[in-house]
C-alpha cells in the first residue's frame, strides 16, 4: 500500500496483508463482459446501468481489514525550490505544521519564476518578524497563507470529529487575528525579504489575497461564521480577499490555473491563479460556508 499526499507525491509505503470481509458471490452476482469491437446497444444500457448504481452509491461495497498491525516506511521527499532553497518532506517524522507550510509551498513554487517563500520576514519599526507562513508575489498582486494544523500525527488517539472540528475553529480564528497585520504592513509599504534576505518587491495597490490553509474543509458547517458577512466584512476592513482553502482546493485551483495559462498565449500563471481565486470568493461570498469546491470544465 502507498499513500500519496495531495501534491501527488509518494510520502509513505506499507506492505500489507488484508482478509476479505463479504464473500465474493456478494460482490459479483452478475458479471459483464463487453467488447468494443462489438457494439451491442442492449450491452451499452447495461453498462450504464451498473456505473449508474456504482456511482450512486448502493452498488455492493468490497470491505477488507488487514491481518496485522501496518508498519509504515516513511519515504522522505526533497523540492528544491525556485530561490534554490531545499524543501522536505517527511510525513511520520517530521513537524505536522511545518510540514502543511512545505505541502504548501510545493504547490505554489510553479505557478511563478520567482517562487513561493516560505516564512518571509517583515521590517516593522523596532523588530524583523515574519510576515506569514507562505508568500507568492507577482507584479499583479500578493498571497498570503496562513498554515494551520491540527497535529493528529502527535496523539496517541484520533480524536473524535466533533474535537477535530472545534480545534481547526480555534486555528481559523488565529488566523484572522494575525492577517490584518500581515495586510497593514504591506499597505503600509514596509520591506519584507526571504529568509535568506533578499528583498521581496510587493504590489501594495492591489488587495491581498489571504489564504487560511486548513487541512479539511468538511469540517467546517454553515454554523461557524465563516461564509459571506465574514468575507464581505474582512474585504471592508482590511481591503483584502479572504479564502480559507484546504490543499486539496489549492491544488485544484493550481492545476486549473495552470491549464488556464497554457490555453492562452498572455496570461501568466499568477493571473490565472488571480483570477480562480477572485471567482471563488464571489461564490464563497453568496455562501453561508467555506465547505464547496470550486470545479473548472474545460470545452
Amino acid at each position: 500500500m502507498f499513500l500519496f499526499n495531495e501534491a501527488c507525491v509518494n510520502v509513505c509505503w506499507a506492505d500489507v496483508h488484508f482478509e476479505l470481509l463479504n464473500p465474493l458471490d456478494s460482490i459479483i452476482r452478475h458479471p459483464l463482459v463487453f467488447s468494443s469491437r462489438v457494439r451491442n446497444q442492449d450491452d451499452s444500457k447495461e453498462a450504464e446501468a451498473a456505473i449508474d448504481l456504482a456511482l450512486s452509491g448502493s452498488a455492493p461495497r468490497i470491505a477488507l481489514q488487514t491481518t496485522e498491525p501496518l508498519k509504515w516506511n516513511e519515504i522522505k521527499n526533497h523540492y528544491i525550490t525556485n530561490q534554490l532553497v531545499t524543501s522536505p518532506i517527511g510525513i511520520l517524522t517530521e513537524n505536522e505544521g511545518d510540514q502543511q507550510e512545505e505541502l504548501c509551498t510545493w504547490l505554489l513554487d510553479n505557478l511563478s519564476p520567482s517562487g513561493a517563500y516560505k516564512g518571509p520576514l517583515v521590517q516593522e519599526s523596532k523588530q524583523q518578524r515574519e510576515l506569514t507562513d507562505v508568500l507568492i508575489n507577482y507584479p499583479g498582486g500578493c498571497f498570503l497563507v496562513e498554515s494551520k494544523t491540527l497535529a493528529v500525527l502527535e496523539r496517541n488517539e484520533l480524536p473524535p470529529r466533533s474535537k477535530l472540528r472545534k480545534n481547526v475553529l480555534k486555528k481559523i480564528d488565529k488566523a484572522l487575528s494575525q492577517l490584518p497585520g500581515a495586510c497593514r504592513n504591506i499597505l503600509a509599504g514596509l520591506q519584507v525579504t526571504s529568509s535568506s534576505g533578499s528583498i521581496i518587491t510587493i504590489n501594495k495597490e492591489m488587495p491581498p489575497h489571504c489564504i487560511v490553509l486548513v487541512p479539511e474543509l468538511s469540517l467546517l458547517t454553515s454554523e461557524d461564521n465563516l461564509g459571506e458577512s465574514l468575507l464581505k466584512q474582512f474585504m471592508r476592513q482590511q481591503r483584502a480577499y479572504l479564502h480559507i482553502l484546504d490543499p486539496n482546493e489549492l491544488m485544484n485551483l493550481m492545476r486549473a490555473a495552470g491549464h488556464i495559462a497554457s490555453l492562452g498565449k498572455k496570461t501568466s500563471r499568477m493571473m490565472a491563479f488571480d483570477s480562480m481565486l477572485i471567482e471563488r470568493w464571489q461564490k464563497a461570498a453568496s455562501l453561508d460556508s467555506p465547505h464547496f469546491r470550486l470545479i473548472t470544465h474545460f470545452v
